[in-house]
């Protein structure tokens, strides 16, 4: 189960539903059905290429991740050679000695708006993705850009491990404060927490 309950679960009732009953439910198109999900909860319009890597990686994880079935009942629909791969983090852009770590939607934004900055696309927030940040350990400033969790979370725990690894440059940690939110719009959020592209962008000058 999706734990603590929250909307994940919604789409993983069509995915039981196929891993328990596939010939009962044989017309679920476990990949519409993840983009569709993506679209409605996260405003995130997932490829076809990554929702087919999210399906079968949740086929493929030999720990939980939501409900345990036997996954050879489950026919997997058009194979992608990539595959997504426990804690990977990815280097999406490489620019500058500024790094910006993050995750989700905020990814592709950032490279739309082609900024001066290494990217790197956080796949899994855990494990921290050491050996990543050791790639980093000589870049001037790091960005941990999380505008989707609060301050004590991802950005926290990335934080923690520079320090381990004793990294020496400037750490800028850029997500919402461990505050009362009063009912707000996503937009109004990160404006008011200054978590916009615009603000991340702003910090590059």
């Amino acid at each position: 189960f999706d734990m603590p309950p929250g909307v994940n679960t919604i789409v993983g009732i069509p995915w039981t539903a196929k891993v328990i009953y596939p010939d009962k439910y044989s017309d679920i198109k476990l990949i519409d059905a993840t983009k569709e999900f993506y679209n409605n909860f996260y405003h995130y319009d997932l490829s076809d290429k990554e929702a087919k890597q999210l399906f079968n990686f949740s086929l493929k994880f030999d720990k939980p991740l939501a409900i345990r079935f036997n996954k050879d009942k489950v026919e997997v629909e058009d194979e992608t050679n990539e595959e997504i791969e426990y804690g990977m983090w990815k280097v999406t852009l490489n620019n500058s000695d500024t790094a910006i770590i993050t995750y989700g939607p905020k990814v592709n934004e950032l490279l739309k708006e082609n900024v001066n900055a290494t990217i790197v696309n956080a796949l899994f927030q855990l494990p921290i993705n050491i050996d990543i940040l050791k790639t980093l350990l000589d870049y001037k400033t790091i960005i941990i850009y999380d505008a989707y969790g609060t301050i004590n979370g991802f950005a926290n725990d990335v934080e923690l491990a520079l320090y381990k690894l004793n990294y020496k440059g400037k750490i800028i940690s850029k997500a919402i404060p461990l505050t009362y939110v009063d009912k707000a719009t996503i937009k109004q959020q990160l404006e008011k927490y200054s978590l916009t592209i615009e603000d991340i962008k702003s910090l590059l000058k």
